[in-house]
């Protein structure tokens, strides 16, 4: 079954709201504004919406409706212009970013949050710009409350079926009160009305904090603060690591570990900077303890595997990397690096066999027919490894890796035009592979 795919969103078509009065109405047109994401010329280069939630004139929106921005503005009800002053909060994970801009200190035309838990049937309207249609109402029910990880009771979102449609992320979705139960983030591109909105429980503790941080700071800084949640502090981690800076990591880690001393993730997060510092020992400490509080995540016994096999712990590698093939059956990585394991130790046999397996398990088995090749290459058996890339391909045409290996067989084999087919996929799949290809064949 094909994927739907997650597309950040924006707003509405229009519906009449029988279920709120009109001043409610007025009060939300009132408080919303267009946000205009400029280019580095000053030209409008994309929309979206935003609102007022309290006195000091901060406005919410979608991180994502800012993020590529050279520069910020708005566009108020009464057509006036203003430029973003400065970067209040912001929450990458959640896509939540609240700002302040010149020429508004204050204002009394606000919504106020309702961060309390909603449920499935409640009324719902949203005000936004759907498609550059500024002030579009459109009503609906709350139909879902998605929970996105059960290890994380705050981590959910709700489904509604008010439309929405391009042109107006950030848009408030309020309940019949007119208080504000979230932010309209995104829909599923394919299907009606499967529509999503970031609670405002998640905004509740960002408008605590009044950092004032310049715009062109906010981006060189990686586009967030320091996170109010479990979740995103996790994920603000990972990307300190990305950043090398494995101390800030380290710290959070173990700010988690203290709070929440039996949630998995903070262990992982520990687990890895100490990885990326070759400070192995502590490393396996961390993801022991995390394998151990989460041993249902094929990811836990994924890391711990990967750590083992960096230390030359070849059978504990293979222990976890079989557990991660216990837990998830569909996870073609589990018996790639398990194969992998049984060829350090010369078990060749088994390495073939738990390909086979994984050939027969998993949904695309692409990447496992090219190892299996590899392996049958080296052991002298050229014409079935052929065999075993040309059902790589077959299963996925775009695994650039098969396509390569294929042109060099091809050239190896004398066929120069195969290839040239081959370097010509390549080349539509944009792969580097294809230069790299180009390069032998003109040998």
């Amino acid at each position: 079954m094909k994927k739907n795919i997650l597309i950040f969103l924006s707003l509405l078509l229009p519906v009449i709201c029988l279920s709120m009065t009109k001043q409610q109405i007025l009060l939300g047109q009132a408080s919303v504004v267009m946000v205009i994401n400029y280019d580095k010329n000053g030209r409008e280069a994309a929309t979206g919406t935003g609102f007022f939630i309290n006195n000091k004139a901060h406005i919410v929106t979608n991180l994502h409706v800012v993020k590529d921005a050279e520069s910020v503005g708005i566009k108020t009800k009464d057509g006036k212009t203003f430029k973003l002053l400065k970067v209040i909060n912001s929450d990458e994970d959640y896509d939540l970013f609240i700002f302040t801009v010149s020429g508004i200190n204050s204002t009394s035309k606000y919504l106020a949050l309702q961060p309390a838990k909603h449920d499935v049937g409640d009324s719902v309207m949203v005000i936004g710009n759907p498609m550059g249609l500024e002030q579009t109402v459109s009503t609906g029910i709350i139909s879902a409350v998605r929970e996105d990880d059960k290890e994380y009771k705050e981590d959910y979102v709700y489904q509604i079926t008010a439309p929405i449609s391009p042109g107006s992320s950030g848009s408030p979705v309020m309940n019949e009160n007119g208080g504000v139960i979230g932010v309209a983030t995104m829909q599923y591109k394919k299907g009606q009305n499967l529509n999503f909105v970031m609670p405002s429980d998640k905004l509740v503790p960002m408008t605590k904090k009044n950092a004032g941080m310049d715009f062109k700071a906010w981006k060189e800084k990686g586009y967030c603060f320091e996170p109010v949640t479990y979740r995103a502090a996790v994920n603000f981690g990972y990307r300190l690591i990305d950043k090398e800076d494995y101390k800030n990591a380290l710290k959070t880690a173990f700010s988690l570990i203290k709070k929440q001393p039996k949630k998995s993730d903070a262990y992982r997060l520990a687990a890895n900077a100490f990885y990326e510092l070759e400070r192995n020992t502590e490393a396996e400490k961390y993801m022991k303890i995390a394998v151990k509080l989460n041993p249902k995540k094929e990811y836990m016994h994924n890391a711990l595997g990967v750590l083992y096999k960096k230390m030359e712990y070849y059978d504990l590698a293979a222990k976890e990397f079989y557990e991660e093939i216990k837990v998830s059956p569909q996870d073609d990585a589990a018996y790639y690096n398990l194969a992998s394991v049984y060829l350090i130790n010369n078990m060749q046999e088994d390495a073939l066999k738990i390909l086979d397996k994984g050939i027969k398990t998993v949904k695309n088995p692409s990447d496992l027919y090219l190892k299996h090749a590899s392996i049958l290459v080296d052991g002298g058996n050229r014409d079935v490894a052929i065999e075993k890339i040309k059902k790589a391909v077959e299963v996925d045409p775009s695994n650039e890796d098969a396509q390569y290996t294929l042109g060099i067989l091809a050239l190896e084999n004398g066929d120069k035009a195969g290839a040239y087919e081959v370097k010509r996929i390549l080349e539509e799949l944009e792969s580097p592979l294809a230069k790299k290809l180009g390069a032998k064949i003109n040998q």
